[in-house]
């Protein structure tokens, strides 16, 4: 009988522990808004809401759609990111000419970023909604696309 509630004992420990121990992210991508609706900069965000630090090594920034650029973007992070804070990073300016060429026509395109971090016993992908992107002028509109379903990897 003590064996058996011994074994169970150290079965929730085990659990209390590995819980204690997971890597907790949230990623999304946000703006600065221009006029209330629509944005003069797009920036991406993490929140570590882990217990302990992250080292977040990069973001890389993907486009599907018509665009003029390059398909991803790499941007270097290379930070710790304690429990508890958001780290920001801006990723898109205005008036969005090295995105979609300035005077084209209304650009719809599907932007996601991917986080890469480690941390002392794993390492992982982070990865954000995928948000529809509308580049109308100088300025985009920016809404999550909740049609498309996300993995993260840890």
């Amino acid at each position: 009988m003590q064996w058996v509630v011994s074994n169970q004992l150290f079965g929730l420990t085990k659990t209390v522990e590995d819980l204690k121990n997971r890597t907790l992210l949230f990623c999304r991508i946000g703006g600065n808004t221009f006029d209330g609706l629509t944005y003069s900069g797009i920036t991406a965000q993490i929140s570590n809401l882990s217990s302990f630090g992250i080292w977040i090594e990069e973001a890389v920034l993907v486009f599907d759609g018509r665009v003029d650029c390059e398909l991803s973007r790499t941007f270097k992070v290379e930070s710790v990111l304690r429990a508890g804070k958001t780290h920001t990073l801006d990723i898109l300016q205005m008036p969005f000419g090295d995105v979609v060429r300035i005077g084209s026509p209304r650009t719809s395109v599907k932007i996601q970023v991917k986080f890469y971090y480690f941390t002392s016993h794993a390492s992982g992908v982070q990865t954000s909604p995928i948000y529809s992107m509308t580049i109308e002028n100088t300025v985009a509109d920016l809404i999550e696309d909740t049609s498309i379903p996300t993995k993260s990897k840890g």
